[in-house]
């Protein structure tokens, strides 16, 4: 099919249909406009300063997520049971007869925690409200983790069957799984190196950690990669500049983003305010520009009704306050260690009636907006209570392994906490396009590797398509 072609087919569908569409439209742009999908290196420091972190040591260049299985996340639920990636029956044994409630294991790949639930809820008919989950796992891995259907039937769980996710041990019970009802996460990370890693430094560096733990910094996935804009919007927000948080959001271009991606928006820019021109565009990429196209279905139907249309994204206005008050918090930290001050505890939320009340954001010289009101209530958004450790402490569960691309470990950290937050004390790390020349691409069984069973019942299960970083797992004979 030729490109214009693609285009015109492109109309609403559900999520299944535009991904693929999408992707017959990204396959056919890359054969005659390549240089679309280039981009230079992005320098870890410069990211770094992107989400409030302003002190960078010098390390080791490691490159992470060549595969998906380089990036594997188990959910570690309150009873320390490890949700599983072994692909097992369906449904298991029944909790209790009389709950409407299915808690089943879900096992993804290459697609976010909000996505997976997205299909699942296409697939089933259901409202997306009827799920349940602890924490969102990131995209570009392979993850577990506990989630809770409620009014669905075993017939109906039998029928899912999508390429990028699995489910199993589906148990008949009450109740429903509630976010941050976990303990954490255990990662199982291959990270590529430069050079080749000294053990016995390596070593050295991880008794370090365990003994002194890392500072908490909110990681990278917080951001909105690769424009890193969230915080910025969650700022829009809060001081009820909707408009520009909306017009940000759409035209904003940033050399982290594909070429490919930053055109379009450019092409929306010359357009701005022409609310049919611009979905006309951004509907080229119906997948990863969904919640531009709801944003500008809306301003289409409502001109100017610019708090309507970011009630229109769902959970993004949240989740953009959320990369607010975690920039500062990251700030905040930063500063507080590169003086050398006793870290308290812990950091209530930026953003908060205690912080403003205590002047714990003092130091930054910033003035931070208030965030309750009608409006924000609108939006999803309430004051954050919350209280965030200024450290964290590693738990490594088996000795890492050097193999002749670089390291493979295994840690859990607590819920919250980011594995690249944790791998930045180890390394610089690179991650995303373009792939370093130096990065080996030898794909490992990792679980197999620190003997921790293997992939290959899942690896048959799943289809390991193409990741966000351009590497597909071979297909498993």
């Amino acid at each position: 099919m030729r490109l214009a072609g693609i285009i015109s087919a492109m109309s609403e569908s559900n999520l299944t249909d535009d991904i693929e569409r999408q992707q017959k439209y990204l396959d056919e742009l890359k054969k005659y406009r390549p240089q679309l999908f280039e981009k230079p290196m992005s320098d870890p420091s410069r990211v770094a300063r992107k989400i409030g972190i302003n002190q960078t040591e010098e390390m080791p260049r490691g490159y992470i997520r060549l595969f998906a299985t380089d990036f594997i996340v188990e959910e570690v639920r309150s009873s320390r049971e490890v949700v599983s990636l072994d692909p097992g029956e369906l449904i298991g044994e029944t909790l209790d007869s009389e709950g409407q409630t299915y808690y089943c294991d879900l096992v993804k790949v290459n697609t976010t925690t909000h996505d997976a639930i997205t299909q699942l809820a296409q697939g089933l008919n259901l409202p997306v409200t009827a799920f349940g989950y602890a924490g969102i796992k990131d995209k570009t891995a392979l993850t577990s983790q506990k989630i809770s259907i409620r009014k669905t039937t075993a017939d109906d769980l039998e029928k899912v069957n999508l390429p990028n996710l699995l489910l199993k041990n589906c148990r008949l019970g009450k109740g429903a799984i509630a976010n941050g009802d976990l303990v954490g996460n255990r990662f199982t990370i291959m990270v590529r190196a430069e050079k080749p890693v000294d053990e016995a430094q390596i070593n050295s560096q991880i008794d370090l950690i365990k003994s002194r733990g890392v500072l908490n910094y909110y990681g990278l996935q917080r951001f909105g990669p690769p424009r890193i804009l969230s915080s910025a919007l969650g700022e829009y927000i809060l001081r009820r500049q909707y408009e520009k948080t909306i017009k940000t959001f759409l035209v904003s271009t940033s050399d982290f983003e594909l070429p490919a991606y930053t055109q379009i928006r450019e092409d929306a820019k010359s357009v701005y305010g022409q609310w049919q021109k611009m979905l006309e565009l951004f509907e080229k990429l119906p997948f990863t520009f969904r919640h531009e196209i709801a944003i500008l279905r809306h301003l289409n139907s409502k001109n100017n009704d610019f708090l309507g249309a970011l009630r229109a994204t769902g959970d993004q206005p949240k989740m953009w306050v959320y990369a607010y008050n975690s920039y500062l918090f990251n700030l905040l930290l930063s500063s507080l260690n590169q003086l050398g001050d006793k870290l308290p505890e812990d950091l209530p939320a930026a953003v908060s009636k205690t912080a403003i009340e205590q002047n714990v954001y003092a130091k930054l010289d910033l003035q931070i907006p208030p965030g309750n009101d009608y409006e924000l209530r609108l939006l999803g958004i309430s004051e954050n209570t919350s209280k965030t450790p200024t450290r964290i402490y590693p738990e490594f569960t088996v000795p890492a392994k050097l193999t002749a691309e670089g390291l493979i470990l295994s840690f859990i950290l607590p819920k919250g906490a980011y594995a690249t937050t944790m791998l930045s004390n180890l390394f610089t790390i690179y991650e995303a396009h373009p792939i370093p020349e130096w990065v080996k691409k030898t794909e490992y069984d990792l679980k197999k590797e620190l003997g921790q069973g293997d992939l290959t019942g899942i690896k048959a299960r799943l289809t390991f398509g193409q990741s966000d970083h351009g590497f597909r797992s071979p297909p498993h004979p």
